[in-house]
């Protein structure tokens, strides 16, 4: 948990030095990032009910525009 809370804190802090608004921001990469779901590989459990991330093939061109600095 605390974990995650650090780099969700981290991407805010770098929202906030790049002028760009972290909840703008947010919407953008979750939408973009659900276009490309069927390109992520999720950990499941016995039920089918996702549990973790495992890999993606998502291209790093994708990523790199989903990236604070090149939403701005």
């Amino acid at each position: 948990g605390a974990s995650n809370l650090t780099e969700f804190y981290s991407l805010y802090k770098t929202c906030l030095l790049h002028n760009t608004d972290f909840r703008t921001y947010m919407k953008a990469v979750i939408t973009k990032m659900m276009l490309h779901v069927n390109e992520i590989e999720f950990e499941k459990d016995a039920k089918g009910t996702i549990t973790g991330y495992k890999d993606h093939k998502i291209s790093s061109e994708i990523l790199d525009k989903l990236m604070p600095w090149n939403m701005a």
